[in-house]
């Protein structure tokens, strides 16, 4: 058998590229050690860039690549309605064993077995527990006030208000945590896992408090991807690109962004629990139905989790025009909290307008834009 060159290079390209992937690989297995059941527990592993629920009845381990230097563990029992319990890890690459077994607190219920191999690290050796010390008076009073109102946040805009504004004074803790300790692991996964989707930072502010990463956290494949998110933000920021997006809606029609050039394109992203999102309903439909006939398109991309609640708020708000449920990669794409979200593309792509930077509570400025640019 003959190879030419070019194939024979092929080949030791594929090869390396395969044993570096099998290098970066964690394989986890989760056992519950008895009293304890699998099914008590919520259980996610996140990679660097996405998170993972597993099924710890029926598919009890995960296997994958690792995206940053350490990924994490999270198994969550709920005790009550208002209270859980966590016990939380970080991991190396390669195999681990990951047993739940009784505590011997009794208020804690549960822990992970920290010594059932090299590769899992102590969340407090990791930074956790100076990180914890630092954020603990803010983190209590954001936490009692949401167990105490979290039942109203779907109907009262000033209890979720208000409890939007402790979360900002959490986050704010939270980012001078890591203005002081870059270089700790938690500083980089906190920014990773939460900060990065601050709005409370311009785009321009956000790449700063990157920046101050020592090159072996950025260097990785979560840094890179978190790097791509924040130009992502300052693109939009300075209303020169917005991300390009393939989606399908909810009656299965193919959405291309490069196919919507030539349209002024409205999209928006909300969720039927959102008081706020459901509020900007009417006037979203009534601009569809206005401008729906001329260069005009309007597309929802919701975050529900619950496909019933999903379909039950769309029918009961006459939302006619593409739905798109259970694709959340746009969304991660810009990495911005809280919705409602709401951006406005020009004919070209460019976005024009933008709610995470502009406040117009009652979409003026926006109704404005439309006429100006569609009609009266």
């Amino acid at each position: 058998m003959k190879f030419n060159l070019g194939t024979v290079l092929t080949l030791l390209l594929l090869i390396a590229g395969i044993s570096a992937s099998a290098a970066d690989s964690a394989y986890i297995r989760f056992n519950f050690s008895p009293p304890l059941r699998g099914n008590e527990f919520t259980v996610t592993v996140h990679d660097g860039i996405s998170e993972h629920t597993i099924d710890a009845v029926h598919h009890p381990y995960w296997a994958g690549i690792l995206n940053a230097p350490y990924g994490f563990i999270s198994v969550i029992y709920k005790n009550s309605d208002t209270t859980y319990l966590q016990s939380r890890v970080f991991f190396d690459k390669g195999e681990l064993p990951i047993n739940v077994i009784p505590s011997t607190d009794s208020l804690k219920y549960f822990t992970i077995d920290e010594k059932a191999s090299p590769h899992i690290i102590s969340y407090d050796k990791a930074g956790g527990a100076a990180f914890d010390a630092f954020i603990k008076e803010r983190f209590d009073i954001f936490i009692r006030y949401y167990h105490e109102n979290k039942h109203r946040f779907g109907m009262d805009t000033a209890a979720l208000g208000k409890g939007f504004r402790l979360g900002d004074t959490l986050s704010y803790r939270e980012m001078d945590f890591i203005r002081q300790f870059p270089d700790s692991y938690i500083s980089f996964w906190t920014f990773l896992s939460k900060s990065v989707r601050t709005i409370l930072l311009s785009p321009a502010k956000l790449m700063e408090l990157y920046d101050l990463f020592p090159d072996k956290y950025k260097s990785t494949p979560a840094g890179l991807y978190l790097a791509t998110i924040i130009q992502n933000k300052i693109n939009i920021d300075a209303h020169t690109a917005f991300p390009d997006f393939t989606v399908t809606d909810i009656k299965n029609n193919k959405i291309e962004s490069a196919r919507l050039r030539g349209k002024y394109v409205l999209i928006q992203f909300w969720a039927s629990w959102c008081a706020p999102c459901r509020e900007e309903l009417p006037n979203l439909k009534a601009y569809y139905d206005k401008y729906k006939n001329k260069d005009f398109e309007l597309i929802s991309f919701s975050i529900d989790k619950d496909s019933t609640a999903f379909h039950r708020a769309v029918e009961k708000y006459g939302m006619d025009w593409p739905q798109v449920f259970g694709d959340h990669r746009l969304y991660e794409a810009m990495a911005n909290w809280p919705i409602p979200q709401l951006y406005l593309l020009d004919k070209s792509g460019r976005p024009i307008y933008n709610t995470t930077s502009i406040r117009d509570k009652d979409m003026t400025l926006l109704k404005n834009i439309l006429e100006e640019r569609l009609g009266k």
